[in-house]
């Protein structure tokens, strides 16, 4: 059987003192053909995930409960590129994160995203949301909120054809 469900990936920490001491580096992407679902609260496993070539990945969930993640590195930008399946994303409780990454415009089956509890956020990415965007929530991020308003200046970055829910 093909994994096609992964809750997060254990940091290099818990590989070590599980006796598994390979300096935190990832697997290869051919370890995960077919992942389809990826949860973390682990910035070890985002960076391990974001730069696999991941295209069967339907759904991401990145929530930050250490605060730790501030901007995605270089490589989990490139990574975000190669997430041509992915329908949904939720990022939540990114109490640190000041921006999303610049390349989600480019996601093509992207339908859903869910920004919670990310109140750094002040912006969306200069290529804006991509086309196929039909839902997005837009929670406790007060000055995203304010910026993709009716008139805002993000306003325009939104697919008119997507529902908004901003508080």
């Amino acid at each position: 059987p093909m994994l096609k469900e992964l809750a997060a990936l254990p940091s290099s920490s818990q590989k070590r003192q599980e006796g598994n001491d390979d300096h935190g580096e990832g697997p290869p992407s051919s370890s995960f053909p077919r992942l389809q679902n990826f949860s973390t609260d682990n910035r070890c496993s985002l960076m391990w995930i974001l730069p696999q070539k991941l295209g069967s990945l339907v759904l991401l969930e990145i929530t930050d409960p250490r605060h730790d993640l501030i901007r995605f590195t270089e490589a989990e930008e490139e990574g975000w590129k190669h997430l041509t399946s992915v329908s949904a994303v939720t990022i939540w409780d990114c109490l640190e994160l000041e921006s999303l990454p610049s390349s989600m415009h480019i996601l093509p089956s992207l339908h859903k995203l869910n920004l919670m509890g990310c109140p750094k956020i002040n912006r969306l990415p200069d290529g804006g949301l991509p086309a196929s965007l039909r839902y997005l929530t837009i929670h406790g991020c007060p000055k995203l909120v304010e910026s993709c308003q009716e008139g805002g200046p993000d306003h325009h970055k939104i697919s008119s054809n997507a529902y908004i829910s901003l508080r």
